[in-house]
């Protein structure tokens, strides 16, 4: 089976509808594709980022946006699951984490790497795994 890859200006355009146009050229193209399309970690976060800085959306309207697009075309998207099932209820329960910060610890913890060690007094705080290097 074929596969392609996917850039978060598609996924965002299909979120927002700010465009018509791109939104409806892509989710024509997702619905009448026959490949599967992969969306990398850093995608999910830019899309996250994108939602909430430029289009003022809370981290639940990100989170459930971004959700209800991944399941709605699950039969055709390839993407690190394991990951989006940790970092997504961990983002929403740290409003003092960054997306990316939280993605960070969830990869330390998927990846037997731990503890994180780091300089960054709030993560250290708010994620069991990481640690300030002292």
């Amino acid at each position: 089976m074929e596969t392609d890859s996917l850039d978060t200006s598609l996924i965002v355009r299909v979120l927002t509808r700010d465009d018509y146009k791109k939104s409806k050229q892509t989710l024509d193209f997702l619905q009448t594709s026959s490949a599967k399309h992969q969306i990398f970690d850093l995608v999910i976060s830019e899309t996250v980022y994108v939602l909430t800085t430029q289009y003022g959306k809370t981290r639940q309207e990100a989170i459930d946006l971004l959700s209800f697009f991944l399941t709605r075309f699950s039969d055709s998207f390839i993407y690190n699951q394991t990951l989006t099932s940790l970092v997504f209820p961990m983002y929403l329960s740290h409003p003092k984490l960054s997306f990316n910060d939280c993605m960070l610890s969830c990869y330390a913890e998927l990846h037997h790497a731990e503890p994180l060690f780091t300089f960054d007094k709030k993560l250290a705080k708010q994620a069991s795994n990481a640690k300030i290097l002292a």
